[in-house]
């Protein structure tokens, strides 16, 4: 035990002074990052912070000069700097275990790399993409890969890594259940590493012998080897290897049936442990000490050590799950910025050109693009989200039946938001195609055919696409102040405004609307209402209330907009219309989005449903509300009041 002691404080020590020198290294790299310097130079230093930031065990920062290091390599157009970009970009994916995520960034590199020489880099390549594969369970494509790593590094005569590719190749036979042949290849491994009287090595590759011994249940073998592990790593200072090898070495002694070994070794490991602080050891031992105690029929300790097991799992997992919604937050973020700057090295003139003669299609083109990978990102990130949620759930349900009341809350709340996000993004995908569809085919039919059209089909077209464009931001607007509501990143700052004016300029908005199908638009405001209010917000609702208004009115019809001054300083304000009116039982429907009620206009216009619940809400944060008054084909009457003074005058 004082062996161990004296051992972990040397070990400490030793940590500290590197993480000194690291943080110097790592801000000597930010000054010099932040000198005039040519993009490629700032590629290679944002690259080796990447790479620091990794073994500083800085996730997201790492993540952050990788994007960093790809972008100044795309400015550079140096294939070797990108694919290396993208290389240490799937690398730190796959440190938080997101593969799938890793695996695509690697399969950028490889397409990078196509028609090049640079064998270095497509060894690597290929290495990481087995790796990748390897971890998706996906092995005939990981050996594929090792093999054709295995071909280009057999041409820079790099032993080093070709050690590295047998133990990913053994690791893939075991995986297949080809035993033999995983432990040949751990063998070739190991003397080499003999030869070579490398011990930090010579630790790994017993490590996965042992693996190998207790997935084939030959634990006398296993024993064997991790006390092979223990002596060297006592000998050389290896300390975590050495609180690994007490933690199997305990395991397996329970296999066995030797629980007082089994629990010495719990200790050794435990103790040595505390000098490390690694956290997912601590948990292995958590549940072995907590399995040690079920073998001796210690429930009540087992139990104990159990719900320890179980509350620093869900700490890890809860800490795991932040870290990848920050990273891809990182990657929404940079990620259309990269993906610009790619468009504009490979198509720099030609994009210039077009861009000059069709700004129209330049901004419809980034819009959709812009919109359609955000909708994308969001997707998968629920995906991920849902499908994480399940497969915890599914593992909770089978280990903790003393904690299942507690599992049904969760599992109820989180069904809750999953119902909402679905009902949002089903009125996305159903009410905003439609005005996409119609954006784009009338944008194509002009691109084709503008050399057909006189200037007065040209017009049309062009209204078409106005009115379509108009529609999508009224609906992308609403979406927008409802994510706002959501989140709850809506400013209120109220002040005194003059609603004449306001009404008069959101009733200006749709005067077009208006002729465009017939109807009479008329204010009945009486002079000098002012009110005390926050102006944008009670521009939305106006906006709302008058775009309904319109929407749902025939042809010939009155929309009305009225603005009264009502006793004890209030302001009242309606929006009439002779329109299709509101059932009582819709009526119900209207401010709730999981019943969620929307109908076509009069002339077929689209809508989210979003508006009226948008402002209800904001309405709520004015002290006021938003009356309904409606009867089926006569029409409907929407009313809410302002206060017209500030409460502090009131109070005063």
């Amino acid at each position: 035990m004082k062996k161990i002691t004296v051992i972990g404080i040397l070990f400490i020590t030793l940590f500290i002074f590197r993480g000194y020198s690291q943080g110097r290294r790592i801000d000597s790299l930010e000054k010099e990052l932040n000198h005039d310097l040519p993009d490629i130079t700032k590629s290679k230093i944002s690259n080796r912070l990447s790479i620091n930031y990794l073994q500083n065990n800085d996730i997201p920062a790492s993540l952050q000069y990788a994007y960093l290091s790809l972008e100044f390599a795309i400015r550079t157009n140096d294939r070797k700097a990108i694919s290396i970009a993208y290389l240490r970009i799937g690398n730190t994916y796959s440190s938080v275990d997101v593969h799938n995520t890793a695996l695509e960034y690697y399969l950028k590199s490889k397409q990078v790399l196509k028609n090049t020489h640079l064998r270095n880099n497509w060894a690597n390549t290929y290495l990481f993409m087995g790796q990748a594969y390897n971890n998706l369970q996906k092995y005939d494509s990981a050996r594929i890969c090792y093999h054709l790593a295995n071909t280009y590094l057999s041409q820079l005569r790099t032993p080093e890594w070709g050690k590295n590719i047998l133990l990913f190749r053994g690791e893939v036979e075991k995986k297949t259940g080809n035993f033999d042949t995983a432990r040949v290849y751990y063998q070739e491994t190991l003397n080499q590493e003999l030869a070579l009287q490398d011990t930090l090595a010579i630790l790994n590759t017993l490590r996965y012998f042992t693996d190998l011994w207790q997935t084939t249940g030959q634990f006398h073998k296993e024993e064997k080897t991790l006390k092979k592990i223990i002596n060297l790593s006592t000998l050389s200072h290896h300390l975590f290897h050495l609180c690994k090898a007490y933690s199997q070495l305990a395991s397996c002694y329970l296999k066995t049936g030797k629980t007082v070994n089994a629990y010495e070794s719990l200790l050794q490991s435990d103790s040595c442990n505390r000098h490390l602080n690694e956290i997912a050891l601590q948990k292995n031992n958590l549940l072995t000490f907590s399995d040690y105690y079920a073998k001796v029929k210690n429930y009540q300790k087992a139990y104990q050590y159990y719900t320890k097991y179980l509350a620093l799992n869900d700490s890890i997992e809860a800490k795991h799950f932040q870290l990848v919604k920050k990273l891809f937050d990182i990657r929404y973020n940079t990620e259309s910025k990269i993906k610009e700057l790619e468009l504009l090295k490979k198509n720099n003139d030609i994009q210039n050109l077009k861009f000059q003669k069709n700004s129209f299609y330049k901004h419809v083109s980034q819009g959709v693009f812009y919109f359609f990978l955000i909708v994308l990102l969001i997707l998968l990130f629920v995906y991920y989200i849902k499908r994480r949620a399940h497969q915890k759930l599914l593992k909770t349900n089978k280990k903790l039946e003393l904690i299942n009341a507690e599992l049904a809350r969760r599992e109820q709340e989180q069904q809750h938001e999953n119902l909402i996000r679905n009902k949002l993004f089903m009125i996305l995908a159903h009410d905003l195609i439609n005005p996409f569809n119609a954006l784009l085919g009338f944008a194509e039919l002009l691109s084709e055919e503008i050399q057909e059209f006189d200037r007065r089909d040209v017009k049309r077209q062009s209204e078409f696409i106005l009115q379509s464009a108009k529609q999508l931001h009224f609906l992308l607007e609403n979406l927008l102040q409802w994510a706002r509501i959501q989140t709850k990143r809506v400013r209120f700052f109220p002040s005194y405004i003059n609603m004449n004016k306001v009404i008069r300029n959101v009733a200006d908005l749709y005067r077009f609307m208006a002729d465009k199908k017939k109807i009479s638009l008329n204010l009945h405001i009486q002079d000098s209402l002012i009110v005390y209010a926050d102006e944008s917000l009670v521009s939305v609702v106006l906006r709302n209330l008058i775009h309904n208004a319109l929407k749902y009115t025939y042809e010939g019809g009155t929309v009305e907009i009225e603005g009264i001054q009502e006793e004890q300083d209030q302001v009242m304000i309606k929006v009439r219309d002779t329109g299709c009116g509101i059932s009582r039982e819709e009526q119900k429907k209207l401010f709730n989005l999981e019943h969620h009620f929307t109908q076509k206009g009069t002339s077929g216009e689209q809508g989210t449903g979003l508006g009226l619940i948008i402002c209800k809400e904001f309405l709520k944060m004015h002290n006021s509300s938003l009356i309904v008054e409606s009867v089926p084909e006569k029409g409907s009457n929407f009313i809410f009041s302002l206060t017209s003074k500030n409460k502090k005058e009131i109070k005063s």
